[in-house]
């Protein structure tokens, strides 16, 4: 529109104006599946997420413990390294008594020896898993904030879980397991697929208007009609459409109960290796307090010179297997304790 004047007359309106309108109606549900099974993909979509966040605290806690592993067998080394000197010691002054022989004082320096070679190895398997937590967490090997970086490299107990899996019930596995969302979306948008489809074999009805003003003339047209559309033949390819929707709806649902059986067995075996490593470690822990003991004692006596140090070598040698065993149980405790979570879903 616009104004137009000349010769001292008034402004002379000029110009159109044009509104159009369409409605489609939904007597057969088309528009209504479409938006469901979009709405089903994008719970899906959300759901691979949350999975891929899962996985990721996954290996961020294997990492972790993996780590206040290695630094126990380093501090298992350490202390192993500290009795071999005091056998030493004891070794050498029995040896000024003449009664240790030189082999004996030969194979204790051997020892001390033998643990000090172990220990770099060691450290430098701590540092890796520095970097790993680092990495996981986002950051370069070494580029974690200051107070976290201290925290890590600082020596700690071993994480020993204190609390009872939550297992719960079947039912709260499907609404909490990433996987079993993704594989119930994908199901209810085949079904809103075949809906769809099967709507589309019928006619679609729309209603539409068309509104023109001219402002110069003062005219104004106008229209509002229905408009029918009719499938071209009875025997197109929207029959088989429908078919191939169901077919997909069908592999869906088979796909969902799959998953669904396949979660609860990863449950079951989850929990059944976390409560094999939780009573093979509260085992072990006897058996290191035990050989602990026998060593204190076969040290004592072999003092005394009633016992050999071979007495005492076995000793010590059971007390490190034993040691570094139930830090390996306790990492696999604690792994396992890790993944029976993430099989039911529980931080996702």
């Amino acid at each position: 529109g616009g104004a137009a004047g000349g010769g001292g007359a008034g402004p002379v309106l000029e110009g159109t104006a044009r509104l159009g309108l369409s409605f489609l109606l939904d007597p057969w549900g088309g528009r209504r599946q479409t938006l469901r099974a979009a709405e089903a993909r994008l719970d899906a979509a959300e759901a691979e997420v949350e999975a891929a966040r899962l996985l990721l605290l996954l290996n961020v806690a294997n990492a972790y413990l993996d780590l206040r592993y290695r630094q126990r067998l380093v501090a298992l080394a350490e202390s192993d390294l500290s009795g071999r000197q005091d056998t030493l010691a004891l070794t050498q002054r029995l040896g000024r008594s003449e009664a240790a022989t030189r082999i004996e004082l030969a194979r204790a320096e051997a020892r001390v020896a033998e643990a000090r070679a172990e220990l770099p190895g060691l450290r430098a398997a701590v540092a890796g898993g520095l970097a790993q937590v680092a990495v996981l967490a986002g950051a370069a090997p070494g580029a974690l904030p200051p107070d976290l970086q201290a925290l890590l490299a600082a020596p700690a107990a071993q994480p020993v879980p204190g609390l009872r899996p939550d297992v719960g019930i079947p039912a709260d596995m499907l609404r909490s397991r990433p996987d079993l969302r993704v594989a119930e979306a994908s199901y209810r948008a085949a079904l809103a697929e075949v809906g769809e489809a099967e709507a589309a074999l019928y006619p679609s009805l729309s209603l539409t208007g068309l509104l023109s003003l001219d402002l110069a003339g003062g005219g104004l047209d106008y229209f509002l009609g229905p408009s029918l559309a009719l499938p071209a033949l009875p025997g197109d390819g929207r029959r088989a459409a429908v078919s191939a929707a169901s077919a997909r709806a069908r592999q869906a649902h088979e796909t969902w109960r799959q998953t669904a059986l396949v979660a609860l067995a990863e449950v079951e075996t989850a929990l059944a290796q976390y409560e094999a490593a939780t009573a093979a470690a509260a085992a072990a822990a006897q058996a290191a307090r035990l050989h602990r003991e026998a060593r204190d004692l076969t040290r004592r006596v072999y003092e005394e010179g009633e016992a050999t140090f071979g007495d005492l070598v076995a000793a010590e040698e059971a007390v490190a297997q034993a040691d570094r065993r139930l830090a390996g149980l306790r990492l696999q405790q604690a792994q396992a304790f890790a993944a029976l979570n993430v099989r039911l879903g529980i931080g996702a």
